[in-house]
């Protein structure tokens, strides 16, 4: 009977995590951008780079800290 609900289920309802784990995926990937660009400055030799690289890892520790609360 379980099995019979399951295959009547939309795909979306399957898999509600889905759009969950792809917008975290983008956010990760921007950080890791941000990040970058703050290093690949402070490596060129310009100290305005630290402000990109500490924006970056705020915004990681913040969105990290909102994935162990949402779990």
């Amino acid at each position: 009977m379980e099995e019979q609900r399951l295959e009547e289920q939309k795909p979306e309802e399957q898999r509600p995590g889905m759009s969950f784990t792809k917008r975290h995926r983008w956010s990760g990937l921007w950080n890791g951008v941000v990040i970058g660009m703050g290093l690949s400055w402070i490596i060129a030799g310009q100290l305005l780079g630290a402000f990109p690289l500490a924006l970056g890892i705020i915004m990681e520790v913040m969105q990290r800290r909102g994935l162990s609360g949402e779990g």
